[in-house]
């Protein structure tokens, strides 16, 4: 009942992704649909357009020019002194909903121009009518494809991978046969009047249900702007973003785009709130919902091949669920601090320290562990003589492959401390090899209460 889009005739979304772009239209901020060719990126911006009787235009970044957008200058208005220009019926002005397909094959120079469209709805500081803006491109990597200006990849605020025909089920694979969209089949009643499948598309009904949605989303979204979920979710974006930068310096998510996020996240819980009501759809984890709008807001290799499979979408999920307990009202807000101060330790020791005394949870643990033994920038051997001394103090402490990947690692000066343990020596004497940070942290664990 809730795939809208279905019910428009666009297949192969899903409802989460439905709700990416639905949540878009709460807030107006813009999103970008990434797929091949034959994807329906176009056909849905366009079903949606029609469904709502919004005044929608599509431009193809790759060929549209200037006066193609805005009109020729007036000379009646210059000849004044005055900016005016001559309106169409393809010039923006008056556009209520764009879609800015092909935005990756635009030359460096066409992609400049929709900078000020994209973020303040403005051209040339005259004002615009656009409250709603898609866009739509191919993976990078496509023949004719560009690889896309910091400035102008970061005025989308969304990211939504629409899948190919082979990532459906049958079903909806053969639903995509059978459909007839608004382009398809253009002569099919030109010799003989027919049924066209895409004229059975109940445009008018689904639009006002469409708009209903929309309104009760919407009223959602301004309580949740108020509620303490807001502030909370505002505390973990400056959390996720400074952890996820010193794990990944490449991932610096700057304050628009952090602004993004977190409108994004209340948008989509409105959605899913507004189905909920109308649908009586059970209402999703927010941990679950707030980490795929998250995730979904993050440009992670859009301007590489490969980009949904890269090691920083794994990594840009991995830091979302190791703080994820700030988005549970029963989160143990000291555990949330350590967590954090593991996760933005410049100082390998304090990790160890933190990973030895604290009770963390499993992913954090193995985490914070793996990420120390791929750490090759100091010598490992303190590291794995402080891990050696305490797993045999207290067996179980440490999990034994990072014991193995630590000692492994050691430099053939250690082995006199590894034979003194092997006999029962409990202390060893503070040395060049062993420094007095190293100490602390063993002593510290021994002197803890309850140790991990």
């Amino acid at each position: 009942m809730s795939k809208l889009l279905h019910r428009l005739g666009v297949y192969g979304f899903s409802a989460a992704q439905e709700n990416q772009l639905l949540q878009s239209l709460i807030t107006g901020d813009p999103a970008l649909m990434i797929g091949t060719q034959g994807a329906a990126k176009t056909l849905v911006a366009k079903a949606v357009g029609k469904a709502l009787g919004l005044n929608f235009q599509a431009y193809d970044a790759s060929k549209a020019m200037f006066e193609d957008i805005l009109g020729m200058p007036n000379p009646a208005a210059l000849s004044k002194g005055e900016m005016d220009y001559i309106q169409g019926p393809l010039t923006c002005w008056d556009k209520e909903f764009l879609l800015i397909d092909e935005v990756n094959r635009a030359a460096p120079e066409l992609q400049s121009k929709w900078l000020e469209i994209l973020r303040s709805r403005q051209v040339m500081g005259l004002p615009l009518n656009v409250k709603f803006i898609w866009g739509a491109m191919n993976p990078f990597g496509f023949e004719g494809t560009n690889q896309m200006d910091a400035a102008y990849l970061g005025r989308f605020a969304t990211f939504v991978y629409v899948p190919t025909s082979m990532e459906m089920e049958d079903d909806t694979r053969i639903a995509v046969i059978n459909s007839v969209g608004l382009d398809d089949s253009p002569a099919a009643n030109f010799w003989v009047q027919g049924d066209n499948h895409a004229d059975e598309i109940d445009f008018e009904g689904v639009g006002a249900e469409l708009r209903e949605l929309l309104t009760k989303a919407q009223e959602h979204y301004h309580i949740l702007v108020r509620t303490g979920k807001s502030v909370a979710l505002a505390n973990f974006l400056a959390k996720y973003a400074r952890a996820l930068f010193v794990n990944n310096a490449e991932l610096e998510l700057d304050g628009r785009r952090l602004g993004m996020m977190r409108r994004s996240v209340l948008a989509t819980r409105a959605i899913e709130l507004a189905k909920a009501e109308m649908y009586s759809e059970p209402l999703v984890d927010f941990v679950q919902s707030a980490k795929r709008a998250v995730v979904s807001s993050i440009p992670v290799g859009l301007n590489e091949e490969g980009a949904r499979n890269s090691d920083l979408s794994a990594r840009v999920e991995n830091v979302f669920m190791q703080l994820s307990d700030f988005f549970t009202d029963d989160g143990d807000v000291q555990k949330l601090e350590d967590v954090y101060r593991l996760l933005v330790s410049p100082s390998v020791y304090e990790k160890v320290e933190i990973l030895l005394t604290k009770d963390l949870n499993d992913l954090t643990t193995v985490s914070a562990w793996s990420a120390i033994c791929m750490n090759d920038s100091f010598d490992m051997s303190v590291l794995a003589m402080v891990a050696l001394q305490v797993e045999i103090n207290n067996p179980g402490t440490i999990p034994a492959n990072i014991i193995d990947q630590l000692t492994v690692r050691m430099s053939n000066n250690s082995i006199q401390f590894v034979e003194a343990m092997g006999s029962g020596v409990s202390q060893v004497e503070v040395t060049n090899d062993y420094p007095a940070r190293a100490q602390e942290i063993v002593e510290t664990f021994e002197m803890a209460d309850d140790p991990v």
